[in-house]
């Protein structure tokens, strides 16, 4: 059977020197021959070795644990060491997958956004998570329990200001979710979390220059409303999709504001009332 220098063998296995050494250290992948000058050379017989190895590191195997598997471990074993990681995979997945189907929404507002518009929408249910105040960080150990897990799921989770329609400088900031997303990727949920019901919103999608000086989003979104006859009811949410040139004097906000009504008219509302969690 014919011998292969490692060189040589990597190449026909399409690994590296490297990984063939490493595994190799780690008494996984032993050559088929090491001679008194510290060559190594290895055969076909080999190159199954390097599959299994390859197969078992994309099933989320450690280096510890492939080795488990080659020499200790029975299939029933294998296959409990297999499915956590397999959850974890599945939960990148759905964080892949809500990160791409969040960057088509954004492209899609970017398209369709060449000046501030305006919509009467139902909106689902979401969650606001309050983080900041006028005063600074909100003194709330509940908050950094579980904030750290929140800001792991941006954009999916979004940076989100929370004020009175009736006193918007008197605001919170903090991060939303839509409560289906949230139950979803398993966000915790405790009692500083606030729940909006769903409803019909005014909804409220603005480009704003940060250096000029005109009307914030939520001015210009309750001055729309106004004119409408439109009567906020609740608090504004207004959140944040993406800022560029971030950190020049040209700085762009892309946003949308999300906020509860009542026709003044028909005296009908869009159900979208504050609540907390208990």
């Amino acid at each position: 059977m014919r011998k292969y220098k490692i060189g040589e063998f990597s190449k026909k296995v399409g690994v590296t020197q490297e990984f063939l050494k490493h595994y190799q250290n780690n008494g996984i992948l032993i050559p088929n021959e090491i001679t008194e000058a510290k060559y190594r050379y290895y055969d076909q017989r080999n190159a199954s070795t390097v599959l299994e190895i390859i197969k078992n590191k994309n099933y989320g195997f450690s280096v510890k644990e492939i080795e488990q598997v080659f020499r200790h471990r029975s299939t029933a074993e294998v296959l409990s060491l297999m499915e956590p990681k397999i959850e974890q995979m599945q939960k990148q997945l759905i964080f892949m997958e809500g990160v791409i189907e969040e960057y088509q929404k954004l492209k899609q507002f970017c398209e369709e956004t060449r000046q501030d518009q305006w919509f009467v929408k139902s909106v689902e249910a979401f969650y606001f998570l309050p983080h900041v105040d006028i005063q600074g960080f909100i003194d709330n150990p509940l908050i950094y329990e579980i904030l750290p897990v929140w800001t792991q799921w941006l954009p999916i989770v979004k940076s989100c200001q929370k004020c009175p329609a009736c006193q918007h400088a008197d605001y919170i900031w903090g991060l939303s979710v839509p409560q289906q997303a949230a139950k979803q990727i398993g966000l915790p949920v405790n009692s500083c979390v606030q729940a909006c019901n769903g409803g019909r919103f005014f909804e409220y999608h603005s480009i704003f220059f940060l250096k000029e000086k005109q009307e914030n989003p939520i001015q210009k979104a309750l001055l729309q409303m106004e004119t409408l006859g439109l009567e906020p009811v609740g608090s504004v949410f207004r959140n944040i999709l993406m800022y560029t040139e971030y950190q020049t004097d040209s700085s762009i906000e892309h946003s949308v504001l999300y906020i509860p009504f009542k026709d003044k008219n028909t005296s009908s509302d869009g159900s979208g009332l504050n609540s907390e969690i208990r």
